[in-house]
């Protein structure tokens, strides 16, 4: 298959990007990764446009314009730690899991696969969806994901993919 200059200039700097923040300490990792959302933020005024508008349409009788640009500078924050996330998670493992996540409802998804009785767990692309996919690896819980195939970068995609196949997804 070819792949477009582009796809592979992507593809290396996000294996390198990888290696990068595997090796350094999770807070220095995270600490970067807001560094990176935040000038996300700056630098993509198209996006960083219409996000805001779409939060002053939701919570324009919640929230004051500061607020609500504060928040979208949190949202462009998480994103970019989601992105550090993502590339460290081949370096996840329970005890990773133990120390820095926390799981909420455990019990009753454990009561339900106990009970062979099966679970939905919806999710969106807030938070960190690929740890949730890991995690589910890790903890030996059976999950199954369905989504789109992807077709813009099939390099990173496969990158993506290899990582989530690593720990059952």
């Amino acid at each position: 298959m070819k792949y477009s200059f582009k796809e592979l200039i992507l593809y290396i700097s996000l294996r390198l990007a990888a290696v990068f923040f595997q090796v350094m300490p999770i807070g220095l990792a995270l600490f970067i990764g807001r560094a990176i959302g935040r000038l996300g933020y700056l630098l993509d005024s198209k996006h960083t446009g219409i996000a805001y508008r779409n939060l002053r349409l939701a919570f324009s009788d919640k929230y004051s314009i500061p607020q609500l640009k504060a928040l979208l500078m949190k949202n462009y924050e998480n994103f970019g730690m989601n992105i550090v996330e993502t590339l460290r998670l081949s370096g996840i493992n329970q005890g990773y899991i133990k120390r820095y996540i926390k799981i909420k409802g455990e019990e009753s998804l454990d009561n339900a696969l106990r009970n062979k009785k099966g679970a939905i767990i919806l999710g969106s692309h807030f938070g960190s969806w690929e740890i949730s996919l890991t995690m589910a690896g890790i903890l030996n819980y059976p999950f199954y994901m369905l989504t789109e195939e992807q077709s813009k970068n099939t390099l990173l995609d496969a990158f993506l993919n290899r990582i989530r196949e690593k720990y059952g997804t």
